[in-house]
């Protein structure tokens, strides 16, 4: 998995946990925007780990742009980008920066 996602001014070091707790809840992932880090929960598969990170990637840019998105609106649209990403394999190739 990814190490470091870069957003804007910032850099959120990525790591996986065997525990990741929010409020004394088990979470599949979190983001810490005071110390800029991701966590996601290594318990689980990787295709769930990866959605976890786009779902957490999704939340940054949620406060890099100052937007005010409900959790189902994040979820709907982590779960959308990651189903046309999967099905398209050419749209992959095609958004391909740099």
């Amino acid at each position: 998995m990814i190490k470091k996602i870069k957003l804007g001014y910032g850099t959120y070091k990525v790591k996986q946990k065997k525990n990741v707790k929010l409020q004394g809840s088990e979470m599949r992932g979190r983001i810490d925007f005071k110390k800029d880090k991701i966590e996601i929960n290594k318990s689980y598969s990787k295709k769930q780990k990866k959605v976890t990170l786009l779902h957490e990637i999704f939340h940054a840019i949620e406060e890099h742009f100052g937007l005010e998105l409900t959790e189902q609106e994040i979820e709907g649209l982590c779960n959308g980008f990651a189903d046309i990403i999967h099905q398209n394999p050419k749209l992959r190739k095609e958004l391909k920066f740099g």
